[in-house]
């Protein structure tokens, strides 16, 4: 739930990235580094995958893959991961369908890139 409120949230809000931080107890033993390794190993690493897939895909899907994702109405609460494939390459397959998106989210085009749905080129 906690990963959801921070990586999700800032992801659908259409951040660039996000930054991870903690207390130096982490680094201080062995033992802890290991919990730390573990943990990112598992369950951050886990939601990251799901979540990169959900923000790839809602980019290829909306923004033509030229720009990222950001919700419309930044207190609607849908997520990048609700229509993430659990198959990476399965991009099309999705329980959200296109026009449901649209009507979700907005693209936010990368640099070199404008239109709604970041299709034209800047000569």
């Amino acid at each position: 739930m906690d990963l959801e409120h921070t990586l999700g949230e800032s992801a659908a809000l259409g951040t660039a990235g996000v930054v991870l931080w903690g207390e130096l107890q982490f680094a201080k033993s062995k033992h802890q580094c290991k919990i730390l390794h573990d943990y990112v190993g598992s369950v951050l690493g886990k939601y990251v995958r799901t979540l990169k897939r959900g923000v790839q895909q809602c980019s290829h899907r909306l923004c033509s893959g030229n720009g990222r994702c950001a919700r419309r109405n930044p207190d609607s609460g849908h997520m990048m991961h609700s229509f993430s494939s659990p198959e990476p390459h399965r991009i099309h397959d999705s329980t959200f369908s296109s026009a449901q998106l649209h009507s979700a989210f907005h693209c936010l085009c990368y640099q070199g890139w404008t239109g709604e749905l970041c299709q034209d080129k800047i000569l």
